[in-house]
């Protein structure tokens, strides 16, 4: 009587085999590919909000401007007079010998050879004018 022989079935392969180095390329170029098409949504996204908040920019200086005019036309001499009449308070302008102008302090003499920093408090450059 002639014997079965056993085969190893873990060395036969019954499907089809695909290469390995081949699908970790494809697998490579799929994420470069997929990374590229995130890359460039994300640009756009980001066009996008800069456009808008370029918008949103130009919208808030000119409200800044008209508030400035207005802030000026109310604190003209003229505008005050009238507020201070209308609220009854009986208000006079100072003579200018009750005016006391303070220098400008030399930076060179407060900070010696140090650099000048950046200065922290509001400043007006230029001539004052009252109406």
């Amino acid at each position: 009587m002639a014997r079965k022989r056993k085969r190893n079935r873990k060395k036969q392969s019954a499907g089809y085999v695909f290469p390995t180095p081949l699908a970790g390329i494809l697998v490579l170029a799929a994420v470069l590919a997929l990374s590229y098409l995130w890359l460039c949504g994300r640009c756009e996204a980001l066009g996008t909000r800069i456009l808008e908040l370029e918008k949103t920019q130009e919208d808030v200086h000119h409200r800044y401007l008209n508030e400035e005019f207005k802030w000026s036309v109310t604190k003209s001499r003229r505008n005050l007079r009238r507020a201070l009449a209308r609220h009854q308070i009986n208000m006079v302008w100072p003579d200018e010998r009750h005016i006391v102008r303070l220098p400008q302090p030399d930076d060179r003499l407060i900070y010696g050879s140090l650099p000048v920093p950046a200065r922290q408090f509001a400043q007006h450059v230029g001539i004052t004018m009252n109406d």
